[in-house]
């Protein structure tokens, strides 16, 4: 297995620092303003599809730090809950950009291969 199309070594330290570290670090100051405050809340973590399932070769790294958020967020609510706090994550679907088509190996994005965020109105029209 090669370990540059795995997006291992230096990828995976910056995957982890950013999501899995920042996740944490996100929730830890969200618990510590919710139970000064004596009331509970809601803390909304952002995961992605990958944190579920596979996605695309050379996504290795991408995929640990997806399925860490997935991780932390689950057991951040079985701790939390008892404190009124809920905890829960978004998890949208693939869109491409400059980070992660370099990652899979697809090179720069380019206008003809990204898309157009859908519109309240183009959203309701479907």
């Amino acid at each position: 297995m090669d370990r540059q199309r795995m997006g291992c070594g230096r990828h995976l330290d910056a995957w982890i620092n950013n999501d899995a570290r920042g996740t944490l670090a996100g929730t830890r100051e969200a618990v510590r303003v919710m139970t000064a405050g004596g009331h509970g809340g809601v803390i909304v973590d952002i995961c992605s599809t990958a944190g579920f399932e596979g996605t695309a070769p050379g996504m290795g790294a991408y995929m640990a730090s997806k399925h860490a958020v997935r991780g932390l967020t689950q057991q951040s609510a079985l701790e939390l809950a008892p404190h009124g706090i809920r905890v829960l994550a978004v998890a949208p679907n693939h869109v491409p950009a400059e980070g992660n088509t370099l990652a899979a190996g697809d090179g720069p994005v380019s206008a003809s291969r990204t898309t157009t965020p859908a519109s309240p109105s183009s959203a309701s029209a479907a």
